[in-house]
């Protein structure tokens, strides 16, 4: 009924009829269930941290791709801090493609920089990681109440978002017949 609480599990529309014969016939439901819930998200932001900021640098190697090997086409090793992406270009025969091409990595390098905030800036830090909590995962809701609590631990800005929701709570399942 129209306010009654629910636990997670309970079944709330079922396909099972009952003919007046005591005779049970399936059928497909279908109904939306909407509730008010409560939810937490706590929110963190180091004020000392190290982050790897682009440089800008790619380097590209190439190398043989033969059978399942690659054979590097180029002397040296790359130094530093990088991420690396791969794409490989195969040959073809007559439209069927060949266990032979070229691969291309490219090392998009990095540095490392430590990066210190102040309680003001991680608090923006923090409110920006709210909106796209909020926008992300909270879009097709509701939002009743928020309440926002913060404090620092440890050189750590701490946010705790207590949410009271109102939005879908139902799941779609089978009823399975033996």
């Amino acid at each position: 009924m129209l306010g009654d609480g629910v636990k997670k599990g309970d079944l709330l529309i079922n396909g099972i009829i009952i003919n007046k014969h005591d005779t049970p016939r399936y059928v497909h439901s279908l109904g939306n269930i909407t509730g008010t819930y409560k939810e937490s998200v706590t929110f963190e932001q180091p004020l000392n941290e190290v982050q790897n900021i682009p440089t800008g640098e790619t380097i590209t190697k190439k190398s043989l791709y033969f059978f399942g090997f690659n054979i590097p086409l180029s002397i040296g090793k790359v130094e530093g801090n990088y991420s690396c992406s791969d794409k490989t270009n195969y040959m073809y025969f007559l439209g069927a493609e060949l266990p032979l091409g070229i691969t291309y990595s490219h090392y998009d390098m990095y540095e490392e920089v430590e990066l210190s905030y102040s309680f003001e800036d991680a608090e923006i830090i923090i409110k920006d990681k709210i909106k796209d909590f909020e926008t992300n995962f909270l879009s097709d809701t509701v939002i009743l109440k928020k309440t926002i609590t913060n404090n620092s631990i440890s050189g750590t800005a701490i946010y705790k978002a207590d949410y009271l929701l109102e939005g879908e709570i139902g799941t779609q399942s089978q009823i399975i017949v033996d």
